[in-house]
Order: C-alpha cells, then sequence, then structure tokens
C-alpha cells in the first residue's frame, strides 16, 4: 500500500484515540500512536499514554497501575465488540427503534427487527461526534483501493475487530445540519459603514460595537432609493426593525442579520444653533427735525 494512502488512515486513528481520550479521561496523560515495527507488509501499532518518562519506566507504570486500565478501557471503546467501529457497522445494518440504559455504563439498542445489541455508552456518544466519524472514515478509506480487503485490529493474541471493503458504506459521515437556536426581531439603531453602489441587498452596518453584514429586505425603502427620493452620507443612521437568527454550526455560533423595516433616516450631517433672536426686531425710525426741535 502506498504511504500516501496508510499515513492519513494512521494519523486519523490516532486523533480519534485522542480526542475520545481528551473525553472519556480528560485529567490522564494524552495518548500517543507509535508505529514500532514492520514484518512482511505488516506493521504494530502501538498506544501509549504520556510521552515525558522513558520507555522502561514507561512500560512498568503502564503494565502495573490505573493507566493500564484506562489505556484497555480506551481501546475497548474505540475498536473493541463494544467501541465506535463495531457499532457503526451494526446500525448499517440495523434500524434503531429504541435505546436503554442498562445500567454500568452500557446502552442497548433494539432494532426494528427486535435484535438488540449492548455497546459502551461512552462509545455511542463518541460516535455522534462529527469530528470522530470523519476520522473513522480516513481510518477504513485505505479499504477503497483495489488490493486492500480488510482491515484488523488485532489486541493480543485475538481479533478484537475485522472491518471488510463490503463495510465501506457503514461508515459513510452523515450531512451536518445546522441547528436553529434563536429567530427574533428588535428595533436598532444602526450607522452606515459601507454603502452598497452597486445596488446589492447586503448592507455593512454597524451598532457601536459590532460590524456586520445585513439583508436589506425593506423593497419600500430600496424602491426610495432607486428613485433618488433617498440619499446617503458615510456614518448615516438608520432606525429599523432587525430579524436576528442564530444557529448552532460545526464551527460554533453563526448569526445572520436582516433589515425587515426602515423607520427613519438619519442623516449623519450635524448642525448647530447659532444664538440669533427668535423674531426681527423693526429698526427705529429716523428722527426728523420736528422730532430735534
Amino acid at each position: 500500500m502506498a504511504v500516501s494512502d496508510l499515513a492519513p488512515a494512521l494519523l486519523a486513528l490516532g486523533e480519534i484515540f485522542h480526542e475520545a481520550n481528551a473525553i472519556v479521561s480528560p485529567e490522564a496523560p494524552q495518548v500517543a500512536l507509535e508505529v514500532r515495527a514492520f514484518d512482511h507488509g505488516s506493521f504494530e501499532v502501538i498506544l501509549s499514554l504520556g510521552q515525558a518518562q522513558g520507555i522502561a519506566e514507561e512500560l512498568v507504570r503502564l503494565l502495573s497501575g490505573r493507566d493500564a486500565t484506562a489505556l484497555a478501557n480506551l481501546i475497548e471503546l474505540i475498536v473493541g465488540v463494544g467501541g465506535v467501529f463495531a457499532l457503526l457497522k451494526w446500525l448499517h445494518r440495523h434500524a434503531v427503534a429504541r435505546r436503554d440504559e442498562v445500567g454500568g455504563g452500557i446502552t442497548r439498542l433494539t432494532a426494528e427487527d427486535g435484535s438488540t445489541v449492548d455497546v459502551h455508552s461512552e462509545s455511542v456518544a463518541l460516535s455522534e461526534r462529527v469530528t470522530v466519524r470523519r476520522n473513522v472514515r480516513k481510518v477504513v478509506e485505505p479499504l477503497a483501493r483495489e488490493g486492500v480487503d480488510e482491515l484488523r485490529f488485532a489486541l493480543g493474541s485475538g481479533v478484537a475487530l475485522v472491518v471488510e471493503s463490503s463495510d465501506l458504506e457503514a461508515f459513510v459521515v452523515p450531512e451536518v445540519v445546522d441547528i436553529p437556536i434563536t429567530d427574533e426581531q428588535t428595533e436598532m439603531a444602526l450607522a452606515i459603514t459601507v454603502l452598497p453602489f452597486t445596488g446589492g441587498r447586503k448592507w455593512r452596518l454597524s451598532d457601536g460595537r459590532l460590524t456586520f453584514f445585513a439583508d436589506m429586505a425593506d423593497e419600500e425603502f430600496l424602491q426610495r432609493i432607486e428613485t433618488d427620493q433617498e440619499t446617503f452620507a458615510k456614518d448615516d443612521i438608520l432606525r429599523c426593525r432587525v430579524r436576528v437568527r442564530q444557529w448552532q454550526v460545526e464551527s460554533g455560533l453563526k448569526t445572520e442579520y436582516q433589515i425587515v423595516k426602515v423607520t427613519e433616516h438619519l442623516t449623519s450631517v450635524r448642525t448647530v444653533t447659532l444664538p440669533l433672536p427668535l423674531e426681527e426686531q423693526s429698526s427705529a425710525p429716523p428722527i426728523s427735525s420736528t422730532d430735534q426741535a
């Protein structure tokens, strides 16, 4: 197999263990995957905890304490009989009708045909994470290459899991759907920071703290612009009703703004009041010669 095919799979496997360890045992040392040896086209992948100690000290610690148990549990959550890979294979063949927590960290899934499977609850949670699913797909991707028939995870002298090329469809990453969070309208005063001279509907506005783009949806206001009833200068202020929508997305939070109605256009041209009398005073009549006498 070409290194360009194998390397991404190994890197993805390492990312899965790293992410799972951070979720399941956040206080534990980081995990590391290492390729230690090759033999007639085969290789051994060693999973270890921590990298600060020497190898001898690390082996003693791993084989004699809580780290050994944590490491074994982590491997079971990923590639064991009730782990992520096995769960995804089962889900591809069965439509789940029921999900029950049976205790001891085990979740029982019941299919529509009545068949059941017990898996680790933490494996279920990991399989629902998009980052884990994408890395799982990268691990099995070499099976799509000609001549690569199966992927075996062997623990000690036994085989924990076998993934065949015919199982590839089980590891397709589902489309990520944005989840709506809020959708509300509010009155806002917004300063125009960039005028859309090209006639576009995206306006760059500021509320005095944040600058953002908003979709101008007030057709009446747009028509007044087209007929030159509205003129603008930089930093003009619009009083308007704004629709604010937010979604939870893979990268965090997405917010969109839409101007529903412009209620007032305040020009940025400022004026000052001069200290002039409110009414004109009539000038005094000239003094006549009679008055002088």
